[in-house]
C-alpha cells in the first residue's frame, strides 16, 4: 500500500481549485531558472541515493518534468503520474510507496511495468507563492527500498527551497541559487571524500 502521509486521502476528490490551479501553471516562471532546479534533483538524488530525482509540473492532460536527474523522457500522460497524488497535499504531507508491485493502486501503472520500471516512489508537493500545489518533488529506484527520516527531512527542505524560490522575485533568485550550488559544492566534497576512505 502506498503510504499517504496526513489527510489527503479525504481530498482526493475534490476537484473545487482545478481550475485555480491549471491557470496559475500559465504564469508560473520555470524555464529560464533551470540551474537551480536542476541543483536541486542532484542534491535529492545525492542525499536520498536514488538513482532518479525529478521536479514535475503536473497540468490537465500532461506531467511535464521541469529538471530530472537520471532519466531522459519529457513528459508522461497524467493519468499514470505518480506525482498527481500529491496535489491535494498540504505542505506537511507526502506520498511514499516502498514497493510499487505490492501496492494494488501502482502495481499496473505502465511506468511501472515498462520504462523506467518504478518499484520506490517518495513525493512531496511543490506549492506555489499562492498556496497552490503545482507539482512534486520526487525521488525514484526501480528497486524497492525504503527511507530514513533523515532522508525525508532533507527532501522536504529541498522541496521547500523550490516552492520559496518560485515566490522569490525574478532578479533576486541569483541569490538562492547560489546558496544551492554552495550546498551542492559542500555535499559533492563529502561524498568524494567518504568514497576515498571507502577506497
Amino acid at each position: 500500500m502506498p503510504t499517504i502521509v496526513g489527510n489527503a486521502l479525504a481530498r482526493m476528490g475534490d476537484k473545487l481549485r482545478e481550475t485555480e490551479r491549471i491557470d496559475l501553471l500559465q504564469n508560473l516562471v520555470w524555464a529560464k531558472d533551470k540551474k537551480a532546479y536542476d541543483d536541486v534533483v542532484r542534491l535529492a538524488h545525492a542525499i536520498c541515493g536514488t538513482p532518479i530525482a525529478l521536479i514535475t509540473m503536473v497540468g490537465a492532460r500532461e506531467q511535464w518534468i521541469q529538471s530530472k536527474f537520471g532519466i531522459s523522457i519529457n513528459s508522461t500522460p497524467r493519468e499514470v503520474s505518480f506525482c498527481q497524488h500529491t496535489l491535494c497535499m498540504t505542505r506537511d504531507e507526502y506520498l511514499l510507496v516502498e514497493d510499487t508491485l505490492l501496492s494494488s493502486k501502482f502495481c499496473l501503472n505502465p511506468l511501472v511495468t515498462g520504462s523506467p520500471f518504478i518499484r520506490f516512489y517518495l513525493g512531496f508537493p511543490i506549492i506555489s507563492p499562492e498556496g497552490v500545489n503545482v507539482g512534486a518533488l520526487c525521488v525514484i529506484d526501480t528497486v524497492p527500498r525504503t527511507m530514513t527520516d533523515d532522508q525525508r527531512d532533507a527532501l522536504r527542505v529541498l522541496r521547500d527551497h523550490v516552492s520559496t524560490y518560485l515566490s522569490t522575485p525574478i532578479p533576486a533568485r541569483e541569490k538562492v541559487w547560489l546558496w544551492l550550488r554552495g550546498l551542492w559544492e559542500l555535499l559533492k566534497r563529502k561524498v568524494l571524500a567518504v568514497a576515498d576512505r571507502k577506497g
